[in-house]
């Protein structure tokens, strides 16, 4: 199962846009992860799940707004900022 979600990942999708805002969602969500279990490991400290999944929104909403102000498109309809508030 692994392995189909690292080939679908490669190419999650035909727009642009998504194919990015996807991969840094599965970064994010990796390292935050990583980070968590390392908390747990070396401080004894817990986050809910909830906290996970906000920490990942604010990951990645930063990053596209970086990407965004410095993303020069084809695209001039909607941003890679703008893609994630439509679909997310």
């Amino acid at each position: 199962m692994f392995e189909d979600g690292l080939r679908w990942l490669s190419n999650p999708s035909s727009d642009e846009f998504m194919k990015l805002i996807i991969k840094l969602v599965y970064q994010a969500a990796i390292y935050s992860i990583w980070k968590e279990k390392n908390a747990r490991v070396h401080n004894q400290s817990f986050r809910s799940a909830q906290a996970l999944i906000l920490e990942i929104k604010q990951t990645v909403h930063a990053r596209l707004d970086l990407l965004s102000r410095a993303h020069t498109s084809r695209r001039t309809d909607i941003t890679l900022l703008g893609t994630w508030f439509s679909r997310f």
